[in-house]
């Protein structure tokens, strides 16, 4: 507690300087613990270098880390005081938001209330955590994530990997096995990486239990050698689909509360943690654009 009330008088000036009626080309974000062995963000460097070379006006925020032992940056501006208030919103919305639509909201409430002067046209940030409040803050800027980049694009407009669709959650799996493999083949059949070790146990001919004691639990995931050496029509003990959890992001694990999504050959289902769901035929739509779980003939 003590560390946030300094943390709040620390950024007094920031509350003033963000305040003031100001247009930014740039603006940099970024969290206390990415001053690595320094008291700047090393990732951002070059690019503040070519903004000062070129005369191109920028602003550097820093989001701070309470548990960090990172020091922080003296050149930059930080954002502690309102980063405060987001955390303090954020468990006042109701659960039947998703976290993204909880910060895209309250984007829109600062940039009707708080920092309605403070503008920018680039955003450029090394994380994930804060992208959706910006996106609501300001929706006419481009974002740039340097960590995780723009993988959603389009009809989703969205810009961070944490996510269940084909591009977050498919892995290009490529596997060599001479003497097993046929090569120069592809396989449409969903796996997972769970199925890897067993694969490779199988390959190799090993025997024995995995299990240290009777505490321990079976192998978890399936042997798909039959797929290497058949890739069209061997067999596959394994689920029909691939299923996916995604971590809620810094709440602790609760299997109950997290988001899941099954893919199978031809079709892709979600469940996020807020009971709302997504239904995405990829025989016909792979870019996953047009949701039909509410339509009459797919819901219940």
């Amino acid at each position: 507690m003590l560390k946030i009330i300094i943390s709040i008088f620390k950024s007094i000036f920031s509350i003033y300087r963000l305040y003031q009626k100001k247009s930014y080309s740039i603006v940099f974000y970024y969290p206390q613990h990415f001053n690595r062995n320094s008291d700047q963000n090393v990732y951002f460097k070059i690019l503040i270098k070519t903004c000062k070379e070129n005369n191109i006006d920028y602003l550097v925020l820093e989001e701070p880390d309470f548990n960090s032992k990172c020091k922080r940056n003296k050149k930059a501006t930080p954002f502690d005081f309102y980063f405060i208030i987001i955390l303090l919103l954020r468990k006042l919305y109701s659960k039947k938001y998703t976290y993204s639509e909880i910060d895209y909201k309250i984007g829109v409430l600062f940039s009707n209330l708080f920092l309605v002067r403070f503008n920018y046209d680039n955003l450029i940030t090394i994380s994930q955590s804060m992208i959706s409040f910006f996106r609501g803050f300001n929706n006419y800027s481009n974002i740039y994530d340097l960590q995780h980049g723009i993988i959603h694009k389009n009809k989703k407009d969205y810009l961070y990997k944490n996510s269940l669709w084909q591009e977050s959650t498919r892995i290009p799996l490529i596997i060599r096995a001479p003497r097993i493999a046929q090569a120069d083949t592809v396989c449409d059949k969903p796996v997972s990486l769970v199925d890897i070790y067993p694969t490779l146990a199988d390959c190799c001919g090993l025997k024995g239990d995995t299990m240290k004691n009777e505490k321990g639990h079976p192998l978890d995931g399936h042997s798909f050698r039959s797929l290497l050496t058949d890739p069209y029509h061997g067999t596959w003990e394994g689920p029909d689909g691939a299923l996916t959890a995604l971590y809620k992001w810094r709440v602790k694990y609760n299997p109950h509360e997290e988001s899941y999504s099954l893919r199978s050959n031809d079709w892709r289902y979600i469940r996020y943690e807020n009971g709302k769901e997504e239904l995405y035929n990829t025989a016909s739509d792979p870019n996953e654009w047009e949701n039909i779980a509410t339509k009459t003939k797919y819901n219940g």
